[in-house]
């Protein structure tokens, strides 16, 4: 029997009713019941970032550099030094565009899946160069 559910036996037995608390107690707690049970019965659902395989410092500069990925890596963990900086991606080679690409801000981290022989490009968002600490994660 789970904690919910003993409170909610406990409250039904017990002499706390409305009239001497002013709540409804097994109401509230069935109500609560009903709203875990509709959020998956309350479990979180939890994903593994992954394993740090390889970690990798690339030069966010006024061209956009393209770096292949090592082919085990499925997950990225990212954070932008310096600068504002602008990536891309995608399997293949890949190009950075300062106005259309993907953005992450100076001092921001961003955590990606990412299909298998992943491509990034980077680029600086503005006018001073960046680093873009990479993890690459299995």
């Amino acid at each position: 029997m789970s904690r919910l559910e003993s409170a909610k036996q406990r409250a039904e037995s017990t002499s706390l009713k409305r009239a001497e608390t002013g709540y409804d107690l097994a109401a509230l707690l069935n109500s609560i019941d009903n709203t875990l049970r509709g959020l998956g019965g309350g479990r979180t659902m939890v994903e593994p970032l992954g394993v740090p395989t390889l970690a990798r410092q690339l030069t966010a500069g006024s061209a956009s550099i393209n770096t292949a990925l090592t082919g085990t890596c499925r997950r990225l963990s990212m954070r932008a030094v310096g600068a504002d900086i602008r990536f891309s991606i995608g399997v293949g080679a890949q190009t950075a565009h300062t106005d259309t690409s993907h953005f992450i801000a100076q001092d921001e981290r961003l955590d990606f899946a990412i299909p298998a022989l992943a491509n990034i490009a980077i680029i600086r968002d503005a006018a001073v160069n960046g680093v873009l600490e990479l993890t690459e994660l299995a």
